[in-house]
């Protein structure tokens, strides 16, 4: 992914923008020296009528960063855990997609109490998440959930039973994180995450496995970005790339999910040694604190 400049606003492209090479570049001017990602997931369909299922990875507490993705962990959060909230109310998530949200969560959670001592996501409790109204913020960058080493906000899930990304037609669910400063990594001050429930998770339309789009996402939103990349200038390796490593075609954050002829999603939701390796380097000063 090609950063424009500390003063920009970065987006990742559709499917179609990225076969027509399009970038869209809009100024940020006037904010102090932030830019938000915007990480698309995308969504392939495939021949498979079943796909193997997530079998378990051992858990790896050492930093691995291979050279080809040293820049895949660009902004980090200061504080953890992250506080979020759920979108409620009629237009909101219905109670049987709560769960796979909070196991997504879960997923991440148990990974790092095992790495740092210290849970990644903080969702309240089990049996009543937090919850929020409203709408989406038209600048998500101007509004800061940290100030110094709190929080001050939540980071809101959006479900968008009409997709409001409407150049973006294919794209499954989008994160945004807001990175202020300079430094590496930098460090995230606001963000959020939005589904698309139009044009999929509906009657009718391909159903993704939400705890594995939900682990993809949570992902982006700690500050990964994708495990090789989709088009040239992006961050990474190709992933189309020659002798490319299994784990990271493997991995939670490989860039794009299977569809099988009759619409249901593949189920990707273990975190590999891609995964956990990368968080851990992303999250090293974690232990330095200890």
């Amino acid at each position: 992914m090609k950063v424009w400049g500390s003063d920009s606003v970065l987006i990742l492209e559709s499917p179609e923008q990225q076969r027509a090479g399009v970038k869209e570049r809009r100024s940020a001017v006037g904010r102090p020296a932030q830019f938000g990602w915007i990480i698309a997931l995308l969504s392939l369909l495939s021949a498979c009528s079943v796909f193997p299922q997530g079998t378990g990875f051992a858990v790896t507490t050492e930093c691995i960063l291979p050279d080809d993705q040293v820049d895949t962990i660009p902004a980090k959060w200061k504080v953890l855990p992250i506080p979020i909230a759920l979108e409620s109310g009629s237009g909101g998530f219905p109670n049987s997609e709560v769960g796979p949200i909070l196991d997504a969560a879960d997923r991440w959670n148990s990974h790092f109490e095992t790495v740092f001592g210290v849970k990644a996501f903080d969702y309240g409790e089990q049996n009543s998440p937090r919850s929020m109204s409203g709408t989406r913020p038209s600048d998500v960058c101007s509004s800061w959930v940290t100030s110094g080493t709190r929080y001050v906000g939540n980071i809101n899930i959006y479900l968008h039973s009409t997709w409001i990304h409407t150049s973006m037609p294919t794209t499954i669910a989008l994160t945004t994180t807001c990175p202020n400063g300079s430094g590496s990594p930098q460090t995230n001050v606001a963000g959020l995450i939005e589904l698309n429930y139009q044009n999929y998770f509906v009657t009718g339309k391909n159903l993704p496995d939400l705890e594995s789009i939900m682990t993809h996402e949570f992902g982006h939103l700690l500050g990964l970005k994708h495990s090789c990349a989709v088009r040239e200038g992006d961050v990474g390796p190709d992933c189309d790339e020659e002798g490319l490593p299994t784990s990271y075609l493997e991995a939670v954050l490989f860039p794009s999910f299977r569809f099988n002829e009759f619409g249901a999603g593949e189920v990707r939701s273990d975190l590999n040694e891609n995964d956990q390796g990368r968080t851990n380097c992303l999250y090293e000063s974690l232990k330095e604190d200890d």
